[in-house]
């Protein structure tokens, strides 16, 4: 209930400000619910929308009443803010108003309510919409298709291909766009007709279809798309051969370089397919035009004009580089500025694309440049859409095999200030760039910092070792895995994987048997790394470890268990099992339920039907329909079918989502030979 009163107060802020005058939107409280029915009685549609909103956050029976009346509302903005609710009005009135709602006259209608379907945590739901792809209404046809795609069952599989045959092209294209979401392995051989459709809306559905499966087989199909007569198809053809490397359309794209409303397009495709005809197009998008100062912008039109000058420019400079073409340096390094307090909106960033280009480019005409933006960027400016902006100065740099930015970056090891607050993946950027920049001679400077005063200067110097594989580095990063700080200790282990020595496996044993709170999962993934399968009979004898010898409550044996499935150790399974069904700490069975997912072998599968359907912890029946879902057995169908009735919510998501997997796995197989227990029900 508490993350729909917070929807419901998001809601209500935005309606104050785009709604003034309505006089139920207070921030601080809810407005009574009395209030809200009768302004869900009120002619002003507004005030019925804003109701709505407000009404999500009560769970009493009136105003669920209220909500499925909305549902029904002659305004298509009322039935539009009804949708989000209805899955969570319980009983069955909030299933059938959606079903309803799929045949809405208004498309955003339906697309809402076909997502609404989706959050209802019931298997049975794709068995009640199938039957409505076979509606008489059209509407009603291209809601269920979009339902079905929602909902991301594999097992719709046939009835969306049917609907590639639809006469209506709505449908035919909600249909090609559901079997994507899907992920189904004969989708390219369906996609060949319909790329040829009569209707422009059904092309470009195809298209786009085309793209997300990201398969370069595909692209001899997009021929004549690239030059088709509607705009949209044509232009979204034209991006699709470029992403997928269709060199064979090159000479079709080139020749619409002529063509003002395709040239940007065509330059960029062509740019990505490293042909020598894009640089002029190129040359002329990044250096037309200027970008406007924040100052010089009043309105949201002229913003929406600027972002669509931005990103055009932003992917001609990426595509720039791509293309390797070493005439693209000059106009590429008029992009790449310093850093000033009055720049223009995106100039930052499209320095920093401009450096990553010319970094791809290799040319190094380029480094004086790229090192002098680096430089002065200052460090509360350090976050961007791109990562920190040094840093993609100093990959650039590295690419270019230019060293000069080292000692810049040295210097930010175990930096930690207001200006610079690394997260975890800036951190990791920075140590992989310096490891791709320096050579074994940075070894022993590495090292002394490991046996410095800062914590933070200490955790840098160990991941930064652990990218360049220094094994001179293992016995003292051994060390610090004893170290008194947690994150010195993390990144100690996880260098101890990347550097694979065999000689750090008794270290990071040790933290899988110690008692106290330990990066425990880090030290199991670095033995997974080293792959050292000599300690797999050590890790068994843990599992039989209860309570620590001091009555921590810290499981030894769930360490263990995470271990060795880490490790895919098959010899383990049997110990598992018995760790699975008896052990008496919840965070152990929990862990060797993951690990038999890992494992992957079936002799598993019994026991993780039981722990499914036993009295367990909610989190192990979760992990357990997970692994299941892992080993991909269609015989445990009907079990997580089961569980998809499971009181707890997250079971309830996994045993639904491991019933896709499987259904996944088996969507090639002929109908015949497909288990019973994968047909859909069409009925509560």
């Amino acid at each position: 209930m508490l993350h729909r009163r917070r929807a419901a107060a998001m809601g209500a802020l935005a309606l104050s400000v785009l709604t003034p005058g309505f006089a139920g939107c207070q921030s601080s409280a809810f407005p009574p619910l009395e209030s809200l029915l009768v302004d869900m009685k009120s002619p002003d549609p507004a005030k019925r929308r804003g109701a709505v909103v407000f009404l999500g956050a009560y769970e009493d029976q009136q105003a669920r009443d209220a909500m499925l009346r909305a549902s029904r509302d002659p305004d298509w903005g009322v039935r539009r803010e009804t949708v989000g609710h209805l899955p969570y009005t319980g009983g069955t009135g909030g299933l059938l108003a959606l079903l309803d709602l799929l045949g809405d006259p208004e498309e955003q209608v339906r697309s809402e309510a076909a997502g609404a379907l989706a959050q209802i945590d019931d298997w049975r739901v794709v068995g009640i919409v199938t039957p409505r792809t076979e509606s008489e209404d059209w509407r009603i046809r291209h809601g269920a298709a979009l339902a079905l795609g929602e909902m991301e069952d594999p097992i719709a599989e046939g009835t969306l291909k049917r609907l590639l045959e639809d006469s209506q092209p709505e449908v035919r294209a909600a249909a090609a766009g559901a079997l994507v979401r899907l992920g189904v392995p004969s989708l390219a051989t369906s996609l060949q007709p319909i790329l040829n459709d009569p209707s422009p809306a059904v092309r470009l559905a195809a298209v786009k279809a085309v793209v997300k499966l990201d398969d370069p087989s595909l692209a001899p199909a997009l021929k004549g798309l690239v030059s088709d007569p509607d705009e949209k198809v044509a232009r979204a053809a034209i991006d699709a051969a470029g992403k997928l490397g269709a060199s064979a359309l090159a000479d079709e794209i080139a020749g619409l370089l002529g063509n003002p409303a395709m040239r940007p397009h065509a330059a960029i495709a062509l740019g990505r397919l490293r042909d020598p005809r894009a640089y002029p197009a190129l040359a002329e998008i990044i250096d037309t035009g200027k970008l406007r100062r924040a100052s010089e912008i009043h309105d949201l039109h002229t913003y929406a004009r600027e972002m669509e000058r931005f990103v055009n420019w932003a992917d001609a400079t990426e595509a720039m580089g791509q293309s390797g073409d070493r005439r693209g340096v000059t106009p590429l390094l008029r992009l790449v500025v310093p850093y000033t307090e009055d720049a223009p909106i995106g100039q930052g960033l499209l320095s920093a694309a401009a450096a990553r280009a010319l970094g791809r480019i290799g040319d190094a005409r380029a480094a004086d440049a790229v090192l002098a933006a680096m430089k002065a960027v200052p460090a509360e400016h350090s976050g961007s859409w791109l990562g920190d902006p040094a840093m993609v100065y100093a990959q650039a740099l590295a690419d270019l095999k230019d060293h000069r930015a080292l000692p810049t970056l040295m210097a930010r090891l175990g930096l930690r200030n207001r200006g610079w607050a690394p997260n975890d993946k800036d951190l990791d950027r920075l140590a992989h760039t310096i490891a791709r920049m320096a050579d074994s001679s940075v070894v022993p400077t590495l090292m002394e910092m490991l046996d410095g005063f800062s914590a933070s200067k200490r955790a840098d110097a160990a991941r930064t070792l652990g990218y360049m594989k220094a094994i001179p580095a293992a016995k003292k990063l051994g060390r610090l895995t004893r170290d008194r700080d947690y994150e010195v200790r993390e990144a100690a282990m996880a260098a101890l994987g990347r550097i694979g020595d065999p000689r750090g496996i008794p270290d990071l044993v040790r933290v899988l048997f110690s008692e106290g709170p330990t990066p425990a999962e880090v030290a199991a993934e670095a033995v997974g790394r080293i792959g050292d399968t000599r300690i797999v009979p050590q890790l068994i004898g843990g599992l039989r470890t209860g309570r620590g010898r001091c009555g921590s409550t810290w499981p030894v044996a769930g360490n263990c268990a995470m271990a060795l499935g880490c490790l895919k150790a098959n010899q383990a399974v049997d110990p598992l099992i018995h760790v699975l069904r008896s052990h008496e700490e919840d965070h152990a069975r929990w862990e060797a339920a993951a690990a038999l997912g890992r494992i992957g072998d079936k002799r598993a599968v019994p026991a993780l039907v039981d722990a499914v359907k036993g009295p367990f912890w909610w989190v192990i029946r979760e992990q357990a329909a997970k692994a299941l879902g892992t080993l991909g057995d269609s015989s445990v169908i009907e079990t997580l079918q089961e569980a998809g009735r499971d009181p707890n919510s997250s079971v309830r998501e996994a045993a639904w989502d491991a019933v896709k997997a499987i259904r996944r796995r088996t969507a090639t197989q002929p109908a015949a030979t497909r288990p019973a227990s994968a047909a859909p029900s069409s009925h509560l």
